[in-house]
């Protein structure tokens, strides 16, 4: 989708446009959750990237890339170890 590939192009406030608006269609969509996330991350707004990667989680307890997302999250700020 469009969203993705601005994310990897590094047009980060047009991705976030995008996943916003795939959000709003499909609130119960994991994955727009998840991308959201990656946005948030990629723009320093840990709060947002941590709501996000949680809420793919409870719309979908096994989706997997949101969990991962978070699991690296959390060890990169500092508050998760092995």
């Amino acid at each position: 989708n469009r969203g993705c590939s601005y994310f990897k192009m590094g047009k980060l406030n047009e991705a976030l446009a995008d996943f916003i608006q795939a959000h709003n269609l499909a609130p119960t969509e994991p994955s727009c959750c998840y991308y959201l996330g990656l946005v948030y991350e990629k723009l320093f707004d840990s709060r947002k990237a941590l709501d996000f990667y949680s809420e793919a989680i409870r719309i979908c307890p096994s989706y997997l890339p949101a969990r991962e997302a978070q699991i690296d999250f959390y060890i990169k700020l500092g508050m998760y170890s092995y």
